[in-house]
């Protein structure tokens, strides 16, 4: 019988050994997954913030993009408004020259003008009898709502007025 006892003490001692390696591992299970979940949700906000931060580099790339375009359309304007003073001051020059003086001006002339018209400058077609449109002319003299005579020409940069026609006006006379 002391072999059966000890048997049995030999099979309650491996029973005990089992339930506490099982108890062990069960334990050590369970600090992993808390471990898992706890690297789960770092990595979560990592994502988060990685995106976010991305997020916001595309955001201020575009912003510092569309602020360099306005920037370019702004210095282009100041460029091209301050060809149109050398423009009008061909057009002055041209009244005052003789036919032969012309002949070597006005290739000079037309090729400005071409430049303008490649970046997109267009001459506003304005003549005497036009009704008079706050959006494309600024009245110098007079007061009415008809063009009686053009003073300057006026032009317009993609779609915009770069600087309007400057017109003298008298009211319609029906």
């Amino acid at each position: 019988m002391t072999n059966d006892n000890e048997d049995n003490d030999i099979n309650d001692i491996e029973e005990q050994e089992i339930i506490a390696e099982e108890e062990d591992a069960g334990a050590l299970i369970h600090h992993l997954k808390e471990k898992l979940k706890t690297a789960q949700t770092e990595r979560d906000e990592y994502l988060a913030g990685w995106q976010r931060a991305k997020a916001d580099f595309i955001n201020a790339r575009r912003e510092e993009d569309q602020s360099r375009h306005a920037f370019v359309k702004i210095a282009a304007q100041t460029i091209l408004r301050d060809f149109l003073a050398l423009a009008d001051s061909f057009t002055q020059a041209l009244q005052n020259l003789s036919a032969e003086e012309k002949s070597h001006i006005i290739p000079l002339y037309e090729q400005m003008v071409k430049l303008l018209g490649d970046h997109g400058v267009k001459e506003i077609e304005t003549k005497n009898g036009d009704r008079f449109d706050p959006a494309l002319h600024e009245a110098l003299e007079g007061e009415g709502d008809v063009v009686e005579e053009v003073l300057q020409k006026g032009y317009i940069l993609h779609e915009r007025v770069l600087r309007p026609a400057r017109v003298k006006v008298k009211l319609n006379n029906q």
